[in-house]
């Protein structure tokens, strides 16, 4: 709930996304540094459940991109991408 609280046009980190729980429990089990930062959330994709992660919360795309190099390199290695709070919301709130 602290995310859809965010400004609409900041930026988070897509860390991961999958149809699996497991995958994502694995992916976060593997980066300490994540625990109690990153966001999990639930929603659909191709009428399945989608579990996803994202990390930090930024300005704007540019400080999302920037961010990128200071996290883990085990986070680096599923290639992030900067995401607007308002597209999650519209996920999270369907």
């Amino acid at each position: 709930s602290w995310l859809l609280q965010q400004p609409p046009n900041n930026y988070v980190l897509q860390l991961i996304g999958a149809h699996e729980v497991q995958t994502v429990d694995a992916y976060l089990r593997s980066i300490p540094a994540l625990t109690g930062e990153a966001i999990r959330f639930t929603t659909t994709n191709n009428d399945k459940p989608w579990h996803v992660v994202v990390y930090g919360l930024y300005d704007n795309r540019q400080q999302a991109v920037a961010a990128i190099e200071a996290l883990p390199e085990l986070a680096q290695a599923t290639s992030p991408w900067p995401r607007p709070v308002k597209s999650i919301n519209e996920l999270v709130l369907q």
